[in-house]
């Protein structure tokens, strides 16, 4: 059994309490001999305590059915999809939570008809925006008489924000029983599929890392086996944290070409002109994950 991390480690030197991640003390700068390993994990411990929790639900059976896949104590439920809308024989859900730390797995329920299975994938998504994790998605339906399912298609409404996004696409397929082999569509990786198992429902969950911005994004994938078939499907694109990393460049500096030379009055805003911007870095929207500079300005005053 594994011993359970500190909340605060108190320094050896001066008393004062730190965190179980840190290397050095916060009051005297003196090295806290922590063990390099548990401070990796206490900063493993931090970040997850923070990140987006989706759980990605499918459920169906041989008999058509209205599921009312249920939701758990502090999930929310984003997204239900099915093949034909009330009652269908395939459906997918997709349920979030900001995780706080040593949560236990989420329990769902559904009821289903005929012979049936029920899958749930849980993703950790530590680098994922928490305000609004989602920020766009795309959905696919066979509708509500089966039929061949040569492609499982589905398109985001939105185009994908910006560069860094993470996207995750969730197909379930109800048909007679047998394996199946799961292609995915162009530049997803397949990440589940439960296709070398024989029964009437197959789930596949693929993912693509870094799509394209400001496109709309779309997958298209099929199973091996999909005569006499119903379908569901959803692609979810989730927004990356967009915070600052503080990094220091090479102290570039410029003159004032005009503004500047003078002392304005009390309240004036005043307007300089730099002689050269050539040696400060430029923003860059495409780079992962997007950035742009911040210059601090350091003026000399005298006063008479």
């Amino acid at each position: 059994m594994e011993a359970e991390l500190p909340e605060n480690v108190k320094c050896p030197y001066c008393g004062a309490g730190n965190a179980p991640d840190s290397e050095f003390c916060g009051a005297c700068y003196k090295n806290l001999h922590i063990p390099a390993e548990v401070r990796a994990e206490a900063k493993l411990v931090k970040i997850l305590a923070g990140a987006a929790r989706p759980a990605l639900v499918t459920a169906g059976g041989s008999g058509a059915s209205a599921a009312a896949i249920s939701t758990p104590a502090g999930w929310t439920q984003q997204y239900v999809i099915s093949n034909t809308p009330t009652t269908a024989n395939a459906w997918v859900a997709v349920y979030t939570k900001i995780a706080a730390g040593s949560d236990s797995a989420p329990s769902f329920t559904a009821t289903l008809s005929g012979t049936v299975a029920m899958t749930c994938t849980l993703l950790e998504l530590p680098a994922v925006a928490l305000l609004f994790p989602i920020s766009t998605s795309g959905t696919y339906a066979s509708g509500g008489s089966a039929g061949s399912l040569t492609s499982m298609s589905a398109t985001t409404s939105g185009n994908v924000p910006v560069a860094g996004s993470y996207a995750v696409g969730l197909f379930a397929q109800e048909a007679a029983a047998a394996t199946n082999t799961w292609t995915p569509g162009s530049s997803w990786t397949n990440l589940v599929s439960d296709g070398t198992t024989s029964t009437v429902f197959h789930t596949a969950v693929d993912y693509y890392s870094n799509p394209p911005a400001l496109s709309t994004l779309n997958e298209a994938g099929s199973w091996s086996t999909h005569a006499s078939a119903f379908g569901a499907g959803i692609v979810l694109v989730f927004t990356p944290q967009l915070g600052a990393i503080e990094l220091y460049t090479n102290d570039a500096s410029t003159t004032i070409s005009s503004g500047g030379t003078t002392a304005p009055a009390a309240g004036t805003p005043e307007l300089w002109t730099a002689a050269s911007w050539s040696s400060f870095p430029a923003a860059s929207p495409t780079t992962t994950p997007p950035w742009r500079p911040r210059t601090k300005w350091c003026c000399r005053c005298r006063s008479t």
